[in-house]
């Protein structure tokens, strides 16, 4: 009977002890969480618990407040749902958590010393639930303009790797001197300890703009994935792997539009010490300002970071002409020094079936059309202290053929060793050669040999051409030391002529009845100024023994009604022993010559000595345009008769 009377006081006692137990579950099970965040450093805490069962929890609201030496300023969250079981509740263990909303606010530590902040993570994986749901998370920080909005999702499954997706949005984000708008995206992250952190190839960023002060990138999204790994011994973190993938509307700088295509970027880096290499490729890259346009393909970019030192090496070619440039910018960030080389590793070959240099130079509105050629060159730069030091250049053409405006060429061959910094000089004498140049008028074999010099008033150099030298109507035309000054564009000259055959000059007019024949040498003074030419004096000279004229023009002497019967009688026959020519060209065109002749006429049956004055006249420009005109008409007709030949 006493055993059943302590019994049932037992029974009871243990009654009323449960019920009190579960009447103060609400406060027993603030005091543990009040004391957990007081044990992460926490202080000021205010927590309100709604309502407990026998496996799960809800908070209605919950504030704290930490140290200012800790990165954590505040934190404060609504309706937060905590799941568990009974037996893990007491180890400290959640199996679910749930969150609606939560509010974190950053800043960075402002004292040195002892930080209060959580220990470290992967020390706290125990005590993290299987299953948190964040619907809502709030990060400010003072950086920020707005709030960082994120849904948070983490899977903490036991012998498993851990899980986390993060989802988020900031209106603006500013990082001086960026800032960026329209953000939005979402992060996977997978591991074990986390010491190796896997970030999964869905994650991606989406940004409507990146702007500074000078430039903006439109419309972009960020598709990587990386493996990153805490270097305990160096206290900073190392990326055995990255991929980025980039897709981006365009770049925009003042009038410059930079459009790529798809980009690639690989990277292998770690931050501390600091060392990264990252390799970036894209398939296309369309570069427009001022309505040109210029068009590049297969870009590779490698760049390599140890500490201070960085060196990216470049390779790329043009969308439309074969050819491939290489190069490699090395720079030294702390002494702001470096230096750049480019070359041409395979010749860009002008001859091509693509789209060709011809559609190229039309973007860039050069009214230059070459249909063959091979062009190579490279460069060097370097600076120190941010400032650019020294800068060559060398450039080569050879073999090209096409036109410039109403100027064709052939067998052409430029080439160009230049200093281009501090200011444009030749480093070695210049050379062009083309085996033709047509313009109406055929020069053949024209060569200039040449040198830029250093000018004391302006930034553009003096050009000197050292020699000129072109073969026209079966003679030479040479001259030589020719100084022009590029920034007045004026030109004055000698020109020396030897061994003009006159019969050669006489075909281009084609006065019928006219045969002349003979060798004249000579000089002109030639003058450019204001996009002007002027011929202002000249004299040429016959060579002996002389030669003839002929003069028989259909119809007789009223072929050339300004000269008398005497004149006309002579020019029938006319066989002169000396001839002088003063040819006077004004910049409308119009060229005059004067000759003098003296010799003998056989159809004046006499002994005495005949001489002749004569006067010419004739538009230069309407002539090399009627001529321009005739080679065209030719070569179109050869071209049809050879895409399709005459047959019997």
């Amino acid at each position: 009977m006493r055993f059943f009377r302590i019994s049932i006081l037992f029974l009871c006692l243990s009654a009323a002890g449960g019920w009190f137990l579960f009447a103060q579950r609400t406060v027993l099970a603030e005091q543990a969480l009040r004391h957990r965040l007081q044990a992460f450093g926490a202080t000021n805490v205010e927590l309100a618990i709604a309502d407990i069962s026998i496996n799960s929890a809800r908070v209605s609201s919950l504030h704290a407040s930490f140290p200012d030496d800790s990165p954590l300023q505040s934190l404060s969250l609504q309706n937060l749902v905590l799941r568990f079981k009974i037996k893990e509740l007491f180890k400290g263990s959640l199996t679910k958590l749930s969150i609606e909303s939560l509010n974190v606010s950053f800043a960075m530590p402002v004292k040195p010393g002892r930080s209060s902040s959580p220990p470290p993570l992967q020390k706290l994986r125990s005590y993290i639930p299987a299953e948190v749901l964040i619907k809502e998370l709030h990060l400010s920080t003072p950086q920020l303009r707005d709030d960082l909005l994120l849904r948070v999702s983490l899977n903490n499954p036991p012998q498993k790797a851990l899980t986390l997706q993060i989802d988020f949005s900031l209106e603006t984000l500013q990082l001086e001197p960026l800032e960026i708008t329209g953000i939005q995206g979402e992060l996977l992250l997978q591991t074990d300890d986390f010491q190796d952190i896997s970030v999964q190839n869905s994650s991606y960023i989406e940004v409507d703009r990146i702007q500074n002060a000078a430039s903006r990138m439109e419309k972009s999204r960020f598709q990587f994935s990386a493996q990153l790994n805490k270097r305990v011994d160096h206290s900073g973190w190392k990326i055995p792997a990255a991929k980025i993938a980039i897709i981006t509307q365009g770049v925009y700088s003042q009038n410059v539009f930079l459009q790529p295509g798809p980009l690639s970027i690989d990277i292998i880096g770690q931050s501390a010490p600091l060392q990264a290499d990252l390799s970036l490729t894209s398939e296309t890259l369309s570069l427009h300002w001022k309505g040109k346009n210029l068009a590049l393909r297969d870009i590779q970019l490698q760049l390599k970071s140890e500490g201070s030192n960085h060196t990216l090496n470049i390779q790329l070619s043009h969308a439309g002409i074969p050819g491939r440039l290489d190069g490699e910018i090395s720079h030294n960030s702390d002494e702001g020094s470096g230096n750049a080389i480019f070359a041409t590793s395979l010749p860009f070959d002008l001859q091509s079936e693509e789209k060709g240099l011809s559609q190229v130079i039309r973007e860039l509105n050069i009214p230059l059309d070459v249909s063959a050629g091979l062009v190579t060159g490279e460069g060097i730069a370097n600076w120190k202290g941010n400032t650019l030091q020294k800068a060559q250049g060398s450039f080569r053409l050879q073999n090209a053929a096409g036109s410039y405006g109403k100027t064709s060429f052939t067998g052409l061959l430029v080439q160009q060793d230049l200093e281009l910094f501090p200011k444009v000089s030749s480093r070695s004498p210049g050379y062009l050669y083309a085996s033709e140049i047509n313009n109406g008028l055929t020069l053949k074999n024209l060569s200039i040999r040449n040198q830029l010099l250093p000018s004391k008033d302006s930034l553009l150099p003096i050009l000197l051409l050292d020699s000129i030298q072109t073969e026209l109507f079966a003679g030479t035309i040479r001259s030589r030391d020719i100084y022009v000054d590029l920034q007045d564009q004026e030109l004055d000259c000698i020109v020396q002529l030897e061994r003009m055959d006159l019969r050669e000059i006489i075909m281009v007019n084609k006065m019928q009845g006219l045969q002349i024949s003979g060798i004249l040498d000579g000089s002109i003074h030639i003058q450019w100024k204001d996009h002007q030419l002027n011929i202002p004096e000249g004299e040429l000279h016959s060579r002996a023994p002389g030669g003839t004229i002929n003069y028989l023009p259909p119809g007789g002497g009223a072929g050339l009604s300004s000269l008398p019967a005497y004149a006309m009688k002579a020019l029938e026959e006319f066989n002169y022993d000396t001839l002088i020519a003063i040819p006077i060209y004004k910049n409308d065109g119009t060229l005059t010559i004067d000759i003098k002749t003296e010799g003998h006429s056989p159809p004046l049956k006499s002994s005495r000595p005949v001489h002749l004055n004569l006067n010419t006249e004739q538009n230069i420009l309407s002539l090399l345009q009627s001529l321009r005109y005739s080679k065209t008409l030719t070569d179109e007709l050869d071209q049809r008769l050879r895409a399709k030949p005459l047959t019997n």
